[in-house]
């Protein structure tokens, strides 16, 4: 099963909570996951293994291994 889910790339305006909550990652946090081995970005990957996790249970996916990232859909 393939579920897309990339319509923020492409709405505007944004809702003020995603607002919020990118304008508080990037306050708080910044860091790209998986780019280093400082504190910042492990912080990033348990935000991206939470998130993995949250929608394997919303999809019910058998494992968070399941869901995948990328940057485009062609």
């Amino acid at each position: 099963m393939s579920v897309y889910l990339d319509n923020a790339a492409t709405s505007y305006p944004k809702p003020a909570a995603v607002l919020a909550a990118i304008g508080e990652y990037m306050v708080h946090n910044g860091a790209n996951p998986g780019r280093g081995s400082y504190a910042k970005a492990g912080q990033a990957a348990e935000l991206v293994a939470e998130t993995r996790q949250l929608l394997c249970d919303l999809f019910a996916f058998v494992t968070p291994d399941n869901v995948i990232f990328y940057s485009e859909c062609d």
